[in-house]
């Protein structure tokens, strides 16, 4: 899916959110070549387990050296 984003014109980077509590997608945003860009935490009407971490998102550049600018 990220190798098709990168065929459209203008595409420069594909920019993905999880759970800070979610060790496994992190590791898999990271395995296939995403940076960590930046956390944050929002409250919820309806929290779930883990809310209190906070959310991540990862980022991936077309030009790996410019991944995180936006």
């Amino acid at each position: 899916m990220v190798g098709q984003a990168f065929t459209v014109p203008g595409v420069e980077r594909v920019v993905a959110s999880t759970m800070a509590v979610n060790v496994a997608s992190r590791q898999v945003l990271e395995r296939v070549g995403f940076a960590l860009a930046r956390s944050w935490v929002e409250e919820w009407a309806e929290p779930i387990p883990g809310w209190e971490q906070g959310e991540v998102e990862y980022v991936l550049g077309r030009d790996p050296t410019h991944a995180s600018q936006g």
